[in-house]
């Protein structure tokens, strides 16, 4: 999803067939594709979107589902009026053999994912260098032998999720060791499959809420790089390939020392039990979980908005998890008591401080208080965003089903470190 395309076309309403627009489909520049047509198509004044459009370029049809008109303009060159309109694609642009109507038309049986980190975090595939007999010149040749390791499933909802690992030939050095470049590439794409049709919407939806987890997993944002959906439900595929991902940079190195800054990985927990549990949070617990992940996707944002918003997502995800009525203390309280008690006393020493200190920091934001009015410490109210987010992220790993020594693990020797050493240094 990083390259750029531009697509060169004819472009009409389902409607309306025979209204055909000359122009282009601009792809991989930014989050939404983006239609410029040469014609008018549409009349901006009376029709606001959202609209299908159809087009076909290169012997490709094209399907444009939700689009919203955002320009049209006429101009005058030599003595004639040339107009324009420019549309943003909202939910994506479909690329097959024949076009579709609606994102919630139930065409696909299934689609294959490709996300960001998942090859990191599923550990899917092994490899292994073994030094061969010295030549006559005094070098020495290795055999490189790679093990993709079995396919993992589980249940997200009624969809059956699978990992698929693959490694393939480059022409280029792609994959690295300490000692030599291997011109191999490595991928685990999730394959999503449904017994029944469902919508390109589902589909995407249901790849989202699996990236959040590998944003989970990785303590950084995991973007979904790329789908395509398979229409047919016979062994010869009918691929689609779909253009709505948030366009992505080069692929950020990862080795064994990145593992320290992870929270945990697939090989940490069966995916049959992750799976649905994942599911369970995301339809029990929505606000919540968006927060938590929307936190980790976000960090450049002014400190007292993710302390408000890590206070926000305390409460949600508490209320989402146990809905009976609570004060905001007693909330803290007993979200820290979910996950394991060795791991959160690493992060928060004392939980009844910690807890006063939250409730009275989110307190001080929702009524707009001045720095002179708050009652929590200085040092302690710059301290408290990450301690709090990290005790958050160990819940989701205790109901996720994440043994107690991950959770220790990821507060002793990986992605939350430094939470911990926050923790016990600024809330004792």
């Amino acid at each position: 999803m990083t390259a750029r395309q531009v697509l060169h076309g004819k472009w009409w309403l389902p409607t309306a067939p025979d209204q055909i627009a000359s122009g282009m489909l601009i792809l991989g520049e930014a989050p939404k594709p983006r239609l410029e047509l040469h014609e008018r198509l549409i009349d901006f004044h009376t029709e606001d979107g959202p609209f299908t459009i159809h087009g076909e370029s290169g012997g490709h049809k094209i399907s444009l589902l939700t689009v919203y008109p955002t320009e049209s303009k006429v101009s005058m060159r030599g003595g004639s009026q040339y107009a324009s309109q420019v549309f943003e694609v909202n939910f994506g642009a479909l690329i097959g053999d024949s076009h579709i109507n609606d994102d919630d038309e139930p065409k696909f049986p299934r689609s294959v994912v490709e996300i960001d980190y998942l090859t990191f975090i599923s550990r899917d595939i092994d490899h292994s260098a073994t030094e061969q007999s010295p030549k006559p010149d005094g070098s020495t040749d290795y055999a490189f032998t790679v093990t993709l390791n079995d396919r993992r499933s589980g249940q997200f909802g009624g969809i059956d999720v699978t990992t698929m690992p693959e490694a393939s030939f480059s022409p280029a050095p792609e994959f690295q060791t300490a000692e030599m470049r291997i011109r191999a590439t490595f991928k685990t794409y999730l394959r999503l499959d449904s017994a029944q049709p469902i919508s390109s919407q589902q589909h995407v939806t249901a790849a989202r809420q699996l990236s959040d987890l590998v944003t989970l997993a990785m303590h950084r944002p995991a973007e979904i790089r790329r789908i395509s959906f398979d229409a047919s439900a016979t062994p010869e595929p009918d691929w689609y390939d779909w253009w709505g991902a948030q366009p992505v940079a080069a692929d950020e190195p990862l080795d064994a020392r990145t593992r320290q800054n992870i929270t945990f990985d697939l090989a940490d927990v069966n995916l049959a039990t992750l799976l649905p549990a994942w599911h369970a949070l995301n339809t029990n617990a929505v606000y919540g979980i968006q927060s938590i992940i929307g936190l980790q996707r976000e960090t450049s944002i002014f400190h007292e908005t993710k302390l408000l918003g890590v206070c926000g997502a305390l409460e949600a995800l508490h209320r989402g998890l146990y809905p009976a009525h609570l004060t905001y203390r007693k909330r803290c309280e007993a979200l820290a008591r979910i996950p394991s008690s060795r791991a959160v006393e690493r992060v928060i020493p004392d939980v009844t401080k910690w807890a006063d200190y939250v409730t009275k920091a989110r307190n001080a934001l929702a009524h707009g208080l001045e720095p002179s009015d708050r009652k929590v410490p200085e040092d302690v109210w710059f301290a408290l965003h990450q301690p709090t987010l990290a005790v958050l992220i160990l819940v989701l790993m205790a109901e996720l089903g994440l043994p107690d020594k991950v959770q220790v693990d990821a507060v002793t020797s990986g992605a939350l470190v430094r939470a911990a050493r926050i923790g016990t240094t600024h809330l004792i």
